[in-house]
């Protein structure tokens, strides 16, 4: 796989819904609002992880049975840890221990516990899931085009892998996307393709997808 290293990392971000300026009956339907979004993305993921784990699992244990990284690879991955925990707002303390127990981890494979694989193969397909999930739906978003008031998205040019036809920018967006990952870009498309495979005969997208993508205020055709 081409895409970033496998680690293990907790990192937790609770979402903040924004208080209205205009009293809690409009932060009210904004935060059913935010939720039901939230709902919908997670009924999303729930579809896309059952072919995004096996992966996961395959490229752990593949990194755990290699030969031992070199010095170089160990601080890259550090330093990789170090901006992931980061970007979720970690305070300095605990990436200094996270980083700590990660470099041990990393020097010696055989002292990670079957229960800390599992967990860290989780962790890891949870957020793989999500970042993939994220990362079509963006490029479903960019190959959107104003009509009038509209947004609209069509169905019918996706491909086997439920892309769009994509330009030399929506291009650049998802093989850089992918990078950020574990899985990489092919890998990537296999996943989009078992999700398509999937699914009814004749959908273009899951039903979830498609009440995701209106619920954010594009217009569907199929």
């Amino acid at each position: 796989m081409n895409g970033r290293p496998f680690w293990k990392c907790f990192a937790t971000k609770e979402p903040i819904v924004p208080k209205s300026p205009k009293g809690p009956r409009k932060a009210g339907r904004k935060s059913a609002r935010m939720q039901r979004g939230q709902a919908l993305f997670t009924s999303l993921c729930a579809l896309f992880r059952p072919h995004v784990e096996p992966l996961i699992r395959k490229d752990c244990l593949q990194q755990l049975s290699g030969p031992p990284p070199t010095e170089e690879q160990v601080q890259q991955l550090l330093d990789a840890l170090r901006e992931h925990l980061g970007s979720f707002g970690a305070k300095p303390e605990d990436i200094d221990e996270a980083l700590k127990e990660a470099e041990t981890r990393i020097r010696d494979p055989k002292s990670i516990t079957p229960e800390e694989i599992e967990a860290a193969v989780d962790d890891a397909a949870t957020e793989e899931t999500g970042m993939l999930v994220m990362t079509w739906l963006n490029v479903l978003t960019l190959a959107a085009y104003p009509v009038a008031n509209f947004h609209v998205l069509e169905l019918k040019p996706l491909d086997d892998a439920m892309l769009p036809p994509m330009d030399e920018r929506m291009e650049g967006f998802f093989s850089f996307a992918c990078t950020q990952k574990i899985l990489g870009e092919g890998p990537s498309k296999d996943v989009l393709r078992a999700v398509k495979a999937a699914l009814p005969a004749g959908e273009q997208l899951p039903a979830v997808a498609i009440e995701l993508l209106e619920h954010e205020g594009l217009t569907v055709i199929k």
